[in-house]
């Protein structure tokens, strides 16, 4: 699965890249890569984009800022300025991209600390249940402790699929 981050990365790359390939730069010729192109190590597949961007210019003179190759015209620029407004990620801006993001990984964090806290809660309810248990029948005792041992295994897996949750929510980020 990709990460949302490469995805992000590949969409930043690709429209500044197509933006700067529009305009001419200070000496009057086309635009070239602005940043390194995203190498897609499969089809489909964005893979290790957000770990290898970098820009590819080595010169400041290269900015293509010119729309028509004259020297002053500045629309380029301003239209490569306007990328953070255009919809470069899953039909969203990277800022409203970005924010979704936060917005999933905060709500997943929030549902996996209530989880915890609820088997928390069930873990001291037990607790108490068998610390109030004395004097009775070794059957009730037996009994008791085959309940106990099954809510013990189903709190367990409560807390193994918090921890798998989590492990997932930090991959994601």
């Amino acid at each position: 699965m990709i990460s949302a981050g490469q995805n992000l990365a590949a969409g930043i790359v690709n429209s500044v890249n197509a933006q700067n390939l529009k305009g001419y730069d200070l000496n009057g010729a086309k635009g070239v890569d602005f940043l390194q192109p995203v190498v897609q190590p499969t089809p489909g597949s964005n893979a290790g984009a957000a770990e290898n961007v970098a820009v590819a210019i080595t010169d400041p003179s290269q900015v293509a800022a010119s729309s028509d190759g004259t020297q002053g015209d500045n629309a380029n620029a301003l239209a490569l300025a306007n990328i953070q407004n255009e919809a470069i990620v899953d039909g969203r801006t990277a800022t409203d991209f970005y924010s979704d993001l936060l917005s999933t990984v905060g709500n997943d964090v929030s549902t996996v600390t209530d989880e915890k806290q609820s088997v928390g809660l069930v873990l001291s309810q037990l607790q108490n249940q068998r610390s109030d248990t004395s004097g009775v029948s070794l059957d009730e005792e037996a009994a008791n402790l085959i309940l106990y041992q099954r809510a013990y295994e189903a709190a367990a897996e409560v807390v193994s699929a918090v921890n798998d949750l989590t492990n997932y929510v930090i991959q994601t980020i």
